[in-house]
């Protein structure tokens, strides 16, 4: 009776866990990756896959990168659209490159009323704020040519 019970025990616990796994869906279909790119605890991870992902099998996750960049207006999640070259994300590009030319005209770091007895860490801060953009605008840049001025 007790190797009976223990037994239906086991093989609950293992259907409750194959239950789990299904539920988490396909590694390799970049859906299963969209819906958790708002989830902090596996944001990291979803960007990851994505971006491993071909261009063209991952493009479904386009609105939901598109979304996740809207709410958070992160260099990474820029970077993250770019490679997708859709022209859905045209103005999102068009946005970022004009929130790049107001953040560097801010004068970060010097000695005004904002950064005053704090200009050292605002003026880091600010570096490294400006060197993600820079770096996003960059390839945003060299991945939507229509958007260069003429030489």
């Amino acid at each position: 009776m007790r190797t009976q019970l223990t037994a239906a025990c086991s093989a609950t616990l293992a259907t409750l866990a194959l239950a789990g796994l299904a539920c988490q869906g396909d590694p390799n279909d970049p859906m299963t990756w969209a819906k958790q790119l708002k989830d902090l605890r596996v944001q990291k991870e979803a960007l990851d896959h994505l971006a491993d992902m071909d261009v063209e099998k991952a493009r479904p996750a386009v609105p939901a990168l598109i979304d996740l960049y809207n709410d958070g207006k992160r260099p990474e999640f820029l970077e993250a659209l770019v490679r997708y070259q859709d022209p859905r994300t045209k103005q999102i590009m068009i946005d970022a490159l004009d929130l790049l030319a107001d953040e560097t005209q801010f004068g970060f770091g010097q000695n005004d009323d904002r950064s005053e007895g704090h200009a050292g860490l605002f003026a880091e801060e600010a570096r490294g704020l400006l060197i993600g953009w820079t770096s996003a605008v960059k390839r945003v840049l060299t991945l939507f040519p229509s958007l260069n001025p003429p030489s």
